[in-house]
């Protein structure tokens, strides 16, 4: 018989990040029946994002990032002796 029931676990997990070093946080677990998904922070500082957590089950990974409204812009730029060769902008969602 399948257990129909909810339990939510907290989890000290440790983040290493390069500027900010090795902290802790929290993973949380989300556990119905025999199956499992966990919300494991990843970071703060992506390019692109304020944050993200990526929530694993069974079948797969997905990644959650923190962004603004609008989604992050991303600005790259070819430079030559002669300064910029190509500059380009978009929006990345």
């Amino acid at each position: 018989m399948l257990s129909r029931e909810i339990e939510i676990e907290r989890r000290p997990v440790q983040v290493t990040e390069e500027y900010l070093g090795t902290y802790e946080a929290e993973a949380l677990a989300l556990s119905i029946g025999n199956e499992e998904v966990v919300a494991q922070p990843v970071g703060t500082l992506l390019i692109g994002s304020s944050g993200r957590v990526d929530l694993s089950g069974p079948r797969k990974t997905l990644r959650i990032m923190l962004i603004e409204k609008g989604g992050p812009t991303l600005r790259t730029s070819i430079s030559g002796s002669d300064g910029p060769i190509e500059t380009s902008t978009r929006q990345c969602l």
